[in-house]
């Protein structure tokens, strides 16, 4: 109940704050597709084992990643990375309790294969980013053309002075030269 609600509230203050800046397209990143489908998985499905196990690779791969890419800090006195720590850090830690210590009305598998695993959330991973790339390179086209100031995780990643690499690309090139 406190994941749910946590990460509701701050997703309803995001999604209010990212519009304000023009920032929406954020709201379709991954971590925001994991958050979602963890809240899907523990109300609506708490006994569907491949659904835990996709939760799980996801929210222990690439959620755990990006807390490192998108350097992630708890700074209290920011909400914004108050939300981005609970976005990316909520989801692994919640599942981690569940795996080891399962609600009683929930049954999560004994054993979590490997190639059977992977093979589900690949497959979850790759569904997120088709839709992605439908959201921005179909439908956002032409708003994401017209206007510079309209952030996306692959727009704010590349732009200097805001994203981890382009830093480290800029200074791989400028070494190199």
């Amino acid at each position: 109940l406190w994941y749910s609600f946590t990460i509701v509230s701050t997703l309803a203050l995001r999604t209010g704050s990212y519009y304000d800046k023009r920032w929406h397209f954020f709201m379709l990143d991954f971590c925001y597709f994991a958050g979602i489908l963890t809240l899907f998985t523990i109300h609506a499905a708490p006994n569907v084992a491949f659904l835990w196990q996709i939760n799980f690779l996801l929210a222990h791969g690439p959620l755990m990643v990006a807390i490192l890419a998108w350097r992630n800090s708890l700074v209290f006195h920011s909400l914004d990375k108050v939300t981005s720590v609970f976005v990316h850090g909520l989801p692994p830690l919640l599942l981690f309790a569940s795996r080891w210590y399962p609600a009683v009305d929930t049954e999560i598998p004994d054993s979590i294969g490997t190639a059977y695993t992977m093979g589900l959330s690949l497959l979850g991973y790759f569904g997120w980013q088709l839709f992605y790339l439908v959201q921005t390179e179909v439908f956002g086209r032409r708003a994401l053309a017209s206007n510079d100031k309209m952030m996306t995780s692959i727009r704010w990643l590349t732009t200097p002075d805001k994203g981890g690499g382009y830093s480290g690309m800029a200074a791989g090139a400028m070494a190199a030269a």
